[in-house]
């Protein structure tokens, strides 16, 4: 263990004498917390919030009265979008089911105030997300790749038992760095936002904001803003898996972040294009890049495992371990069993 700690350290001090990603990461940190400043009058900011929830309303049942609308009234509408909604979406009778019970157990009334720290977070993870996703892409990207163009990769593969002890310490450093870098950039914004605005509203049913409104599901502010912290991390985590396996299988840095940035922008330029075939659109929203978006992880589209319907959130991660083990192990492989260059 010992040694294997050791080696990490190592791994750690490579990347912290690169420059560029200290650049990449300072960059990333000072553009969210300048987008996470105030706007202007936190009041008018929070009624503009509610306004959008509005606007949700009228797209799908048309010109609404909010005038001479009470709370039994308004309550009732949301219901009937939240139907019309699964209808565009050609929801199965099983997920509607499901859709309808959660809705009876939603919390009432919805607004109170207080929530505009969570709503300034949710509106910003999958930008700030997508951002962290490459500078995870770049720091990792030359973990294995650079031994091949230094030729130490033939020194680590000379002994018997110290090249799994060296392998398996990269692949812990690279996802306890996604980790440690997704952490450090969504802990400052939330420190911003809760000095900014606060956090007032943490109970409040998550159809309070804009994020959760066209959603049925039966949780609190509180509650959505650790799944989407939570799949975020988890996303940063699949990111770095595929990285170092492309850097243990592709011998150029280079050619590895263009590989991982396209595996980070693909499903972001395709999700739109397939939302019409729900398979597609399945496969492309369960993406790194998709799942930093809280909107997205509690999609009305849901997975049916064994007669249980699934959010995105409750069965996405799940498949990430399982894709990791896959990755990692694979990696090692390819890096243990590469053909070292006599040159």
């Amino acid at each position: 263990m010992k040694e294997l700690l050791s080696l990490i350290g190592y791994e750690y001090k490579k990347i912290g004498k690169r420059r560029f990603v200290w650049a990449a990461l300072a960059t990333v940190l000072a553009g969210a917390l300048v987008w996470g400043l105030p706007r202007g009058d936190a009041e008018i900011e929070e009624r503009g919030v509610a306004s959008q929830c509005y606007m949700l309303l009228e797209g799908m049942l048309g010109k609404v009265d909010y005038q001479g609308m009470d709370d039994a009234d308004f309550y009732h509408a949301h219901a009937q979008m939240l139907e019309g909604l699964y209808q565009s979406e050609k929801l199965s009778s099983g997920e509607i089911a499901c859709h309808r019970q959660e809705l009876s157990q939603v919390e009432k009334p919805f607004f109170r105030g207080g929530i505009l720290g969570f709503e300034k977070y949710f509106s910003m993870q999958g930008a700030l997300g997508l951002a962290i996703a490459f500078v995870v892409a770049i720091c990792l990207a030359p973990i294995f790749s650079n031994e091949y163009a230094s030729h130490m990769d033939a020194l680590i593969l000379t002994s018997r038992y110290g090249k799994n002890k060296a392998i398996l310490a990269k692949l812990l450093t690279g996802f306890t760095l996604a980790v440690g870098i997704t952490v450090l950039c969504l802990g400052a914004v939330l420190l911003e936002l809760s000095a900014s605005y606060g956090f007032h509203g943490w109970d409040l049913p998550v159809q309070a904001c804009r994020t959760g409104f066209p959603s049925s599901i039966p949780i609190h502010m509180l509650q959505m803003l650790g799944i989407s912290v939570g799949c975020a991390v988890s996303a940063s985590c699949m990111v770095a898996a595929v990285v170092m396996f492309c850097s243990a299988k592709i011998k150029s840095s280079f050619r590895v972040i263009i590989v991982s940035m396209i595996f980070i922008l693909l499903p972001e330029l395709l999700i739109y294009t397939v939302y019409e075939k729900r398979p597609w659109f399945m496969f492309m929203n369960s993406m790194p890049a998709s799942m930093m978006y809280p909107g997205g992880l509690i999609s009305c589209r849901l997975f049916s495992i064994g007669g249980h319907y699934l959010y995105f959130f409750q069965a996405v991660p799940v498949a990430y371990l399982f894709f990791m083990v896959v990755f990692g192990v694979w990696g090692h492989y390819c890096f243990r069993n590469h053909q070292v260059s006599s040159s």
